[in-house]
């Protein structure tokens, strides 16, 4: 998709290092239009839109807006005040969030396939586009995350786009789809929302802003959701029926797709996880209403390579236990991945970092048990994100209402690091969160 216009357009992303905003600015640069942006720190992902031609500036200072942009794109993490944004709005060059942006540009796509839901829309994003690739629909991928096969974005043309759905903010409004997955419906958010009710609400939108519909055993929307809804599910009467789900010895998950009492495959994964089995369900209906071949299908989803801070082996430490990092950070997210986890490792040391101070207060009692079964629990201070500190709502709360006999707090990455690598009676370090964690982790761990 290229630029057809005899002026070359000017667009600078605020927040260009984000995981969305690198990919939407790198489908910037591919139609042609020159890219700038700024973010607060230099990573891997400034460095490659640099080297395809994005000029990054880092640190926000309003030098980095040149008078002849045509656009400014900004992510929702920056505040309205900040000093690139308000300095466009006073030039008067046009200003767009994030998810606005999104929205505009799937436009310029046949078939456009949304992925939204609590939990599980990267995994279920970047597997269906594995699926879409393998079928050679050659498709442009936006992803919230980084797939080990593609990164956070796939370069493709025009008649096939897939793109993560992101239900903070209502962001996913601006989304009009053909295919709309969700995964699953949690209270989440709620310093947005305020209520479930209107988490709830707001899926509901999405969903009817789209021509068909595919969920996972989210009955009650069938008489609510106007358009064409696809069930997804455990029980005989959803549209496609997943039975017989088997576990092996590695925690890995088989189980058997049919439809209309036929039997179409029987899908075996690749990774541990009862939630795969949801997530790759998704992937494999939507595919399977695109006509793709049903043996390219379940060959794309066995070899399916994964998606980085989702259940990543990162390392081992000293004592040769080794470290799992997963994004987990909502407490039904890490019920699940620590209920997967002992099915496979007995002795399980969690390393968690909460993400928000509200999220953290609105679900306090859930956090409070979601870490049952672990023998070491370890808390590390929030990753504040967009927030001011609150004392109701801090890692250091979560921690003093946790019940378990060992548990330890650490405000000091430093410290927290050489805790974790000076323990030994373990069979798995498993470390979770949304925040900063997983880079310390990272970069004490990947050069071994």
């Amino acid at each position: 998709m290229k630029n057809n216009s005899s002026k070359t357009l000017k667009y600078h992303f605020v927040g260009i290092g984000g995981i969305s905003m690198s990919a939407l600015a790198q489908f910037a640069i591919d139609q042609g239009i020159i890219v700038s942006g700024s973010d607060m720190v230099q990573s891997n992902i400034t460095n490659a839109l640099v080297k395809n031609g994005a000029k990054v500036y880092i640190g926000h200072n309003i030098s980095n807006i040149a008078e002849d942009v045509d656009l400014v794109v900004f992510t929702g993490a920056i505040s309205e005040n900040n000093v690139e944004l308000t300095y466009a709005r006073q030039l008067g060059i046009p200003t767009m969030e994030r998810s606005q942006y999104l929205g505009m540009i799937s436009k310029k796509y046949n078939t456009i396939i949304s992925v939204a839901g609590t939990h599980g829309k990267t995994t279920t994003t970047s597997m269906l586009g594995d699926i879409l690739i393998d079928a050679k629909f050659n498709p442009t991928i936006h992803l919230g995350g980084e797939s080990v096969r593609f990164g956070n974005a796939h370069i493709g043309d025009a008649k096939y786009f897939i793109t993560e759905a992101c239900e903070y903010r209502n962001s996913f409004g601006y989304l009009h789809s053909d295919y709309a997955i969700i995964t699953n419906i949690e209270a989440d958010h709620l310093d947005y929302y305020k209520t479930f009710d209107n988490v709830k609400n707001a899926f509901v939108s999405f969903a009817n802003n789209s021509k068909n519909v595919i969920v996972w055993g989210n009955r009650w929307l069938k008489n609510i959701v106007k358009s064409n809804l696809v069930i997804v599910g455990t029980k005989k009467s959803d549209t496609f029926f997943v039975c017989n789900i088997k576990r092996n010895a590695s925690g890995k998950y088989s189980y058997l797709i049919k439809y209309k009492n036929k039997e179409l495959a029987k899908i075996s994964l690749n990774y541990p996880g009862v939630n795969l089995v949801k997530d790759s369900a998704c992937a494999f209906v939507v595919a399977y209403m695109l006509a793709i071949d049903i043996n390219i299908i379940s060959n794309a989803i066995s070899c399916y390579m994964g998606v980085k801070r989702r259940f990543e082996l990162i390392g081992h430490t000293k004592a040769n236990i080794p470290i799992i990092a997963d994004y987990a950070h909502h407490p039904k997210e890490i019920e699940s991945t620590i209920k997967s986890c002992k099915m496979i490792y007995k002795r399980i040391m969690c390393v968690f970092q909460p993400h928000t101070y509200t999220r953290t207060k609105a679900l306090m009692t859930d956090f409070v048990h979601c870490f049952d079964g672990v023998e070491d629990m370890v808390v590390y201070k929030t990753y504040e994100a967009r927030e001011r500190f609150m004392l109701d709502g801090c890692a250091l709360t979560l921690y003093d209402n946790i019940n378990l006999q060992n548990k330890h707090y650490f405000d000091s990455a430093t410290d927290m690091l050489n805790y974790v690598e000076n323990s030994e009676d373990y069979d798995l370090i498993l470390v979770l969160g949304a925040g900063d964690i997983y880079d310390y982790f990272k970069n004490k761990y990947s050069c071994r």
